[in-house]
């Protein structure tokens, strides 16, 4: 193939337990930027108590990092629906 090729991939998913997708990017952040600070990291992506659902989806899709061979142009996310009951701390 020659040239550059434009495409949009879209993930359409469920969270089940936002503690632990907190984690999850966490873990993200942590492997792109080394030894992670915890406050840097939650003044981005929330406590995980109270996680930003869509800032830590952000870090677990796209960290920051393009695979080799894509360049990562823009990453969102938003939420589309509760379609579950009310998550309690």
């Amino acid at each position: 193939m020659t040239g550059i090729a434009s495409a949009s991939v879209t993930h359409y998913v469920d969270v089940w337990d936002e503690q632990i997708m907190w984690q999850s990017a966490f873990s993200a952040y942590e492997k792109t930027n080394g030894i992670a600070d915890q406050p840097d990291f939650e003044l981005m992506c929330g406590t995980q108590h109270k996680p930003d659902i869509c800032a830590c989806l952000q870090m677990i899709f796209d960290p920051g990092t393009s695979p080799m061979g894509v360049q990562n142009e823009d990453c969102c996310a938003e939420l589309i629906e509760n379609s579950g009951p009310e998550l309690t701390e």
